[in-house]
């Protein structure tokens, strides 16, 4: 097909050229990644043809993927998406997968950068208080799972009780450490472009809740790279937003919108989760409760629900608007569905960017 002295330009790279291409089932080589390249120039793509939409790594051998396949792949993808709906789409635990030889570890600072270079504003991250008073993006509440040595003592302790030190001493899979909060929002500063997080609190104090809050006041710098905090704790949102809002400030801090998660009915796996059922005829209502904090006038921004189809049937029927901020776990993590919950006016849409994004098949 093509020689290693060959020059990719628009001539060969044609509408019949590329989509067999990718049909093909061959090794991902060099020729393969120049191709992908090309198809990121904004000659070729504001041209593209339909038969090239559906782009994907679906055919390729599994051993064939690496790290550098993935991350072409997501960038030649982010560059085909609407301004709109790329702006709208949040990475959820950045851009991450199980197998770290292919994507960067989750909720890593590698996972947020490679996100924001790729063409996202929002990342979203998890994150704990640890023992010395710290804040660190971690989704569990110790580091067993995801740690190098998963029998060691550390990787069995919660986090809570770790130092800063003992957490260093204890690599994750890919030798590196969880990130302090802090560091992932100064490398957002430096990249600028809107680079923000989307912050989740993780059970089970309040305490993370008062630390995030204080934490922004003493960064107000880094506090513009926060877009919204959010919690499935209700009391640990509610303690959020009043330590946010009785600590002075000269106006240079930046509130980040305060929204609750909120789960599908049925399904909630711990105690303090709020299930929402959004065919339910006084859904307004029940929205209006959830977001207001009792003995205070202000309330919440808003909800971070779970995707399901009686939502989006909610929203088409012009129920809970202006609650319905974020969603996630949508059933068909795709461009198709994603794009269709930001026309119904939802600002964040969380999404683990499959390589399958744009073809749409269901895959979660």
């Amino acid at each position: 097909m093509l020689n290693d002295h060959d020059t990719l330009n628009s001539d060969i790279a044609t509408s019949r050229l590329l989509p067999e291409m990718f049909l093909k089932k061959f090794h991902c080589d060099d020729t393969l990644r120049r191709l992908l390249v090309l198809l990121t120039s904004p000659k070729l793509t504001a041209t593209m043809p339909p038969e090239i939409q559906d782009i994907s790594f679906e055919t390729l051998p599994p051993q064939a993927t690496t790290l550098m396949d993935e991350l072409t792949l997501f960038q030649a993808t982010m560059r085909t998406l609407p301004p709109k709906l790329a702006a709208s789409l949040v990475a959820h635990r950045g851009f991450h997968g199980p197998d770290t030889t292919q994507r960067p570890i989750e909720n890593s600072l590698q996972s947020m950068e490679q996100a924001w270079v790729g063409g996202l504003t929002h990342c979203e991250c998890d994150v704990v208080l640890i023992g010395d008073g710290q804040i660190v993006l971690s989704h569990d509440q110790s580091l067993r799972r995801l740690s190098l040595v998963k029998e060691s003592h550390t990787a069995n302790q919660p986090l809570s009780n770790l130092t800063f030190r003992q957490m260093v001493a204890t690599p994750l899979m890919n030798g590196v450490r969880p990130p302090l909060l802090k560091d992932v929002l100064e490398t957002a500063h430096r990249l600028g472009n809107g680079a923000s997080l989307v912050v989740e609190l993780k059970h089970p104090t309040v305490l993370v809740g008062q630390a995030m809050a204080r934490f922004l006041h003493a960064n107000p710098q880094l506090s513009q790279h926060v877009s919204a905090v959010m919690s499935f704790d209700k009391e640990l949102m509610d303690e959020f937003f009043i330590e946010f809002e009785k600590i002075p400030s000269d106006g240079d801090v930046h509130r980040p919108l305060a929204l609750l998660l909120t789960s599908r009915p049925d399904s909630a796996t711990t105690s303090y989760e709020t299930e929402v059922d959004p065919s339910r005829d006084d859904i307004d209502d029940v929205m209006r409760e959830l977001v207001s904090i009792p003995g205070h006038n202000q309330s919440l921004d808003g909800l971070y629900m779970e995707h399901t189809t009686d939502l989006e049937a909610m929203l088409r029927a012009g129920r809970g608007q202006g609650f319905v901020t974020g969603l996630w776990g949508t059933n068909s993590d795709s461009q198709e569905t994603c794009a269709r919950l930001v026309d119904l006016g939802v600002r964040l849409v969380n999404t683990d960017m499959p390589r399958n994004f744009i073809s749409g098949n269901p895959t979660c």
